[in-house]
């Protein structure tokens, strides 16, 4: 393939990637979205690698099967000419390789933390049903600002046989002998907690460097994960907690029984380890002080309150001092209200009733039939207008 050409009349080939098991990976360009996009191709003719159209297929489909931010998305699948393609979100970033390579050893803090989000993301798949198979620091990314992407999912094994797809056991024996759990080697396919091994086996990398097991060539190192338990992490990181330590222990124990259930369960204990919860939550923003604002009038909470002037007229007294009349009152909405024999108060004040208000005394009584009588004569007036009208 060559820059610039044209898959499926629609995604544009920017910059070859690179080359690998599935094909080559390309930066490219959507013209019909207008978004950049990462394109996997696959010359159907190869018969080198007679596998490898079925994992090609196997990774579209384990992929759409997935809706998590750390899961890298799928976006369009085809063929174009002789070529199978495809086309998923462009992650900008480096592999977690790349970052163990050149940093070394991780503080716990950021080891574990990175630890969480790969286990998020293999959380979301084991429930959609898919196991990845081939955890392992080159099939992470993690993008500049931070976020972790898991990819590849060439290899990928369902839980659930309801896709029209070639079965993990018409398939080669695959995995990354340095990662990959002992059962995936043998005539077992292992299941969800061989994914499990493999996060453990990263979290070892992360922490000390290097994979627990190293050998000559892969034969020696599958052959060393049957025999020989992992690497006590505790040796090679006396300044790590026990239960970090003892958790990747359980990770890398050779029998699947003794691993950790669930990719939920170890998101838990991450963050347990890490002090925070699974999801964590955004910080609360700070509150600035609030402004002094002008002090309103008070009800007074159990005194009465006594009204001077007119029916309309302001209250005389402070803001600072409770007004005072000869008759208890319920507290009513924080705003200037007249006061005196027929006032009602301004449109918009709320009195709070309650059994007390119906304990009247003579004066009430008045101002009571005072207000029905206008009530009343208003009503009238509108039907009056609205039937004349």
């Amino acid at each position: 393939m060559e820059r610039g050409e044209l898959i499926a009349g629609r995604y544009e080939l920017v910059k070859r990637l690179g080359r690998g098991g599935m094909g080559e990976v390309w930066a490219g360009r959507d013209r019909d979205l207008h978004r950049d996009v990462a394109l996997k191709l696959l010359v159907l003719d190869d018969a080198s690698y007679p596998d490898l159209p079925k994992r090609f297929d196997r990774e579209a489909v384990a992929a759409a099967q997935i809706n998590h931010p750390g899961v890298v998305g799928l976006y369009d699948r085809g063929v174009h000419e002789d070529v199978l393609f495809i086309v998923m979100e462009k992650v900008t970033g480096a592999t977690l390789a790349e970052h163990v390579r050149t940093e070394g050893p991780m503080p716990p803090a950021r080891a574990v933390a990175i630890a969480r989000d790969i286990c998020d993301a293999l959380a979301a798949a084991h429930r959609a049903h898919v196991i990845h198979y081939d955890i392992k620091p080159h099939n992470v990314m993690l993008t500049a600002d931070g976020r972790v992407k898991v990819v590849d999912f060439g290899i990928a094994g369902f839980v659930q046989n309801t896709f029209s797809v070639a079965r993990s056991s018409q398939l080669a024996p695959a995995g990354t002998p340095e990662y990959g759990a002992p059962e995936q080697f043998l005539t077992e396919r292992g299941d969800e907690r061989s994914d499990l091994y493999a996060l453990g086996g990263v979290l070892f990398a992360m922490l000390v460097g290097h994979a627990p097991f190293t050998g000559h060539n892969g034969l020696s190192i599958m052959r060393r994960k049957l025999e020989e338990d992992a690497p006590r992490l505790a040796d090679l990181r006396p300044d790590l907690p026990e239960p970090l330590t003892a958790l990747v222990a359980e990770l890398l124990d050779r029998d699947p029984a003794r691993r950790p259930g669930s990719a939920q369960g170890v998101l838990g204990r991450l963050a347990a380890y890490a002090g925070a919860p699974v999801l964590p939550a955004a910080p609360a923003p700070s509150v600035p002080p609030v402004p002094p604002v002008p002090p309103v009038r008070p009800a007074g909470p159990t005194g009465p309150v006594r009204a001077t002037g007119p029916a309309h007229a302001k209250a005389p007294a402070r803001p600072s001092e409770p007004v005072h009349s000869s008759e208890p009152v319920r507290p009513v909405m924080p705003a200037p209200a007249p006061t005196g024999p027929g006032s009602f108060g301004p449109p918009g004040s709320y009195d709070l009733v309650d059994d007390d208000d119906f304990d009247l005394g003579p004066g009430r009584r008045r101002r009571m039939r005072t207000g029905l009588l206008v009530t009343a004569v208003v009503l009238l007036a509108l039907c009056g207008g609205a039937y004349g009208g």
